[in-house]
């Protein structure tokens, strides 16, 4: 039984210069590493099979994705143990779902390790929407306040919030090339040794949801 559990949390980081241009950014090939036994946990753990050097992209994070607020993200946050969510440049929430190994690859076999623990070389960063599709998102927003609000002279309330980030989600689906899924890169945090095992912090969020379900916080 696996045990490397993802965490259900947002993941919302600028964009880096070397993140620029996405087909740029070329992750290690496969025979880098291994799955086997975790020394650490039950089940199995993913481990350097060569010397990895610190700041080096790994790998995406990959999986199913899908719009946080359809019912799909929602199961899929409720349920799934390889989870993270992600919010765009653009404001729009997505869901990366590892659950599934066919339509995953190797990040869903990362353990964990607090990031303040020595074993903790790995981590999580998003490559954001690009730029010019956050303006079209801001565009589409400021037209959508106006709509909603000055001409209903009526106070800005949380509802109207909600309703507007679902219109803006419904304008932004019309043109869906323009809101290409963020990319989840897994990148090293420091040298990694071969045979070292590759750890990650899930965050305080993804336990506190797994404490929910009678999961404990698993320490290294």
């Amino acid at each position: 039984m696996l045990l490397n559990l993802m965490p259900t949390r947002h993941v919302r980081v600028m964009c880096t210069l070397e993140d620029a241009s996405q087909n740029a950014v070329k992750p290690l090939p496969d025979t880098h590493f291994s799955v086997r036994a975790s020394a650490r946990f039950p089940g199995v753990g993913l481990f350097a099979r060569e010397t990895i050097e610190e700041n080096q992209f790994l790998f995406d994070y990959q999986g199913d994705v899908f719009l946080e607020h359809s019912p799909e993200g929602q199961i899929a946050l409720a349920t799934s143990e390889y989870v993270v969510g992600v919010i765009n440049t653009a404001g729009i929430a997505f869901v990366v779902d590892a659950s599934n190994v066919e339509s995953s690859n190797l990040a869903r076999y990362l353990n964990h390790a607090p990031a303040a623990s020595p074993v903790c070389n790995a981590v999580l960063v998003e490559q954001s929407a690009m730029a010019a599709n956050a303006a079209y998102a801001a565009t589409l927003k400021s037209a959508l306040e106006a709509s909603e609000c000055a001409s209903a002279m009526k106070q800005f309330t949380v509802a109207d919030a909600v309703a507007q980030q679902q219109a803006l989600v419904t304008k932004l689906l019309e043109a869906p090339e323009k809101i290409p899924p963020p990319r989840l890169h897994m990148y090293s945090s420091k040298a990694i040794a071969a045979g070292d095992e590759l750890l990650w912090d899930y965050g305080d969020a993804y336990w506190e949801g797994m404490a929910k379900r009678g999961q404990e916080c698993i320490l290294t």
